[in-house]
């Protein structure tokens, strides 16, 4: 009885900590949604691979205005998540090639910033995202 009570403990814990209750989760933890668009130019496709501790989720091009999403559910507690992604596309105005290496979601970051819908935009000088006021800030600058 003793041991049931622990793990009833234990348990509620664990989800007033994650900010859900039984009611408004059927997963303790809910999904985040990532996505990045592609607002580069108009001739300009963006390749991007993501992965994460568990996931690759593949190489994907994005053709200009293009969406690419995925969504995962985080578990804060145990095993914090992100998603690492490599991307590059080639800059036509200067014959180079730019490419980069970022954190697409970080969980100590982008707890404050994006809990639920993490939106990205990469344009020519750096790749966005958005607070919780809508307001477009620079996530990370491309590296020249």
């Amino acid at each position: 009885m003793e041991r049931c009570f622990n793990n009833l403990i234990f348990l509620s814990a664990l989800l007033a900590l994650s900010g859900c209750s039984t009611v408004s989760c059927m997963w303790p933890w809910e999904k985040t949604h990532v996505s990045l668009r592609n607002e580069i130019g108009t001739d300009v496709s963006l390749n991007i691979h993501c992965k994460s501790r568990d996931d690759d989720l593949g190489v994907h091009t994005l053709a200009y205005n293009q969406t690419y999403s995925f969504a995962f559910h985080k578990v804060p507690i145990i095993k914090p998540t992100y998603f690492k992604c490599s991307m590059d596309w080639w800059d036509n105005s200067n014959r180079v090639k730019i490419s980069g290496v970022f954190d697409l979601f970080e969980v100590a970051r982008d707890y404050l910033y994006c809990e639920k819908h993490c939106d990205r935009v990469a344009k020519c000088d750096a790749v966005y995202t958005f607070d919780k006021e809508n307001h477009l800030f620079v996530l990370y600058r491309w590296p020249r």
